[in-house]
């Protein structure tokens, strides 16, 4: 269950967020502001009112090591919708939508590590709280340079992004089939015959070593 959705914090389906911010009109070559700048505000309030509730949540019981564990998988949630965002504006987004795009995920990124930041203030999720274990295959999924990867993607040439989705197994393939279709979508065949290729690649990745990606990262 998405626990944006519980109703003690209020109602926030981060699927909503998504589904809205896509459907603007990311096809202009200039933003004097962000289309979504009024949803990620929200977004960011919904954020500082989590900050206010979540340590005096059971009388202020709550151990800070949980309190943790809890806004790093926060994190992680939020940055994987970012993630959706930029896979469902499909095609039609211009290199400056997605400069805008990317100064609003910066934003709300800043907006989780000013209201609940160990004092190290290290930006690397999984480094500050260890969510996985060091030698765990998805490790790198967790933090914020999975989405900076994918979305630096986008400015690549159609071979690079060929290149880039093969050898980036750790993306699922609708993230892949999204990338392809904005770098390649104007060519359907060679759109279908790389996205057929690294559909084999990640096939492959998973049955090898006993379904294990370490040895891809």
């Amino acid at each position: 269950r998405d626990v944006w959705e519980v109703p003690d914090v209020g109602r926030i389906s981060l699927d909503h967020f998504s589904n809205t911010v896509q459907a603007l009109r990311w096809e202009a070559n200039s933003f004097t502001t962000s289309p979504a700048a009024p949803y990620v505000q929200n977004l960011k309030g919904q954020i500082e009112e989590l900050a206010r509730r979540i340590p005096c949540a059971g009388g202020g019981s709550i151990p800070f090591s949980t309190q943790s564990i809890f806004w790093g998988w926060l994190e992680v949630r939020l940055m994987q919708e970012c993630l959706e965002v930029l896979a469902k504006c499909g095609r039609r987004k211009t290199p400056e939508a997605l400069m805008c795009l990317a100064e609003d995920f910066r934003s709300i990124h800043q907006a989780v590590e000013q209201h609940f930041r160990p004092q190290d203030g290290d930006s690397e999720i999984s480094q500050d709280i260890n969510l996985l274990p060091p030698d765990h295959a998805f490790r790198h999924v967790v933090s914020w340079s999975y989405l900076d990867q994918f979305l630096e993607a986008h400015g690549y040439t159609g071979n690079e992004v060929s290149t880039w989705c093969r050898s980036h197994v750790e993306y699922p393939l609708r993230l892949h089939k999204a990338l392809l279709d904005y770098s390649l979508g104007n060519n359907q065949k060679s759109f279908r015959q790389t996205l057929n290729d690294v559909e084999a690649v990640i096939a492959t990745a998973i049955s090898d070593e006993g379904g294990s990606l370490l040895h891809h990262f």
